[in-house]
């Protein structure tokens, strides 16, 4: 029996009260919003999306790639850690 990761894709909705001069700014608003400290926040399921949209990926696989981008982050980490030097 082989083992797999299925993304099953559920969306959510949420309706803000915004106060702002057009739509587009409305939005950018709304986007500060949802980002704010401490904002909680109280979605609504809406559904979710159809079984034949589910990404699908074994788990061997899966794993391979959880390794690779372990690996990038250790070998792109050049966190410089400045010396203190006290008188």
């Amino acid at each position: 029996m082989n083992k797999y990761k299925v993304k099953v894709i559920h969306i959510f909705n949420e309706v803000l009260d915004i106060e702002a001069e057009s739509e587009e700014k409305a939005k950018e608003e709304a986007a500060n919003k949802l980002m704010s400290e401490g904002y909680e926040g109280s979605p609504s399921y809406e559904t979710t999306i159809p079984p034949e949209n589910w990404p699908v990926i074994s788990e061997e696989e899966f794993n391979k790639i959880v390794a690779e981008q372990v690996e990038e982050v250790k070998e792109s980490s050049n966190i410089i850690t400045p010396s203190i030097i006290t008188p």
